[in-house]
This record gives C-alpha cells, sequence and structure tokens, in this order.
C-alpha cells in the first residue's frame, strides 16, 4: 500500500524530472493515489503538505495540484502494529522536491503517524498525520542548510 502511494505520488513527473505530465495522466495518478485512502480518511499535513486536515475523498484534488513540480518519496523504517482489521504505522520520509514556482531542489524529512483499515479493496490508510518536519536545501558551499522545522 505505502509503495502504491509513493509510486504514484512520484508517476506525475517526466523521466527529466523538471516538469509534470500532461493533466490526464496527473489525474489518473492522483485518483490513483486517492484509492490508497479510506473514505472517511483524515489528513494532517503540518500546514506544509496539505495546508492543514482534509477528511475523506477531497484528497483527490489536492494531489491534482500539489506544491510540487517534482517529487520522488523514499519511505523507510516502518514500525508496524496490526490489530486485526486496524494497524497504525510510522514511517520515516525522505524526499527530492523542486516547489512549484522554484528552480531549486529541497529535500524534505519527515516523520509520519499513520492509521490503516483493512477494506474490500484491502489495506487502505485511514489517517496520515506529519510529525517532526524538516526542509533542507543544498548551500552553494556543498553543505545542506536548514530552511525550517515543525515538530
Amino acid at each position: 500500500m505505502k509503495a502504491r502511494y509513493a509510486y504514484f505520488a512520484d508517476h506525475k513527473y517526466d523521466g527529466m524530472h523538471r516538469r509534470r505530465q500532461p493533466q490526464a495522466r496527473v489525474d489518473r495518478a492522483a485518483r490513483a493515489q486517492a484509492a490508497c485512502f479510506t473514505r472517511d480518511a483524515l489528513w494532517e499535513g503540518g500546514g506544509i503538505s496539505a495546508g492543514g486536515w482534509w477528511d475523506g475523498p477531497p484528497c483527490s484534488p489536492f494531489f491534482r495540484g500539489g506544491p510540487w513540480r517534482f517529487a520522488l518519496h523514499f519511505y523507510v523504517a516502518p514500525i508496524i502494529e496490526i490489530d486485526g482489521d486496524r494497524a497504525r504505522a510510522w514511517w520515516r520520509l525522505w524526499q527530492l522536491a523542486v516547489p512549484r514556482g522554484g528552480e531549486d531542489a529541497v529535500f524534505f524529512a519527515a516523520v509520519t503517524a499513520e492509521e490503516y483499515r483493512r477494506e474490500r479493496a484491502g489495506w487502505l490508510h485511514s489517517a496520515v498525520r506529519f510529525e517532526h518536519v524538516h526542509f533542507v536545501r543544498p548551500a552553494p558551499n556543498g553543505a545542506l542548510r536548514m530552511l525550517s522545522t515543525l515538530s
């Protein structure tokens, strides 16, 4: 489920990693991303990704637009606890991204706290909350410069 979500999140950008795909392809990827969530899903982007909470199917319009001109998601080191048809997990996210309207890449790091529910379609996200959000940008001398930290 998590790999499928990241695949469709990143599928909206061309092979040169410079621009978004045609809108029809972006729309298909956004619908596939949204299909990784329950109908009553909650999302808290920490004021960064989605500008706060949304719930349910509105995630598809957010995924159609989004804040990035390019992004590549790496979810690693999961801690997953399963209890019947429900589960919760914590992931470390490392993301390379280029903001819309920008040319310079940023590195985005976060911990996500997530809840899942097994439904007819399989395991789906029922809640995602971004915690410990950090942005860094490469500095001219090759070092990384901290841009902001949200915890």
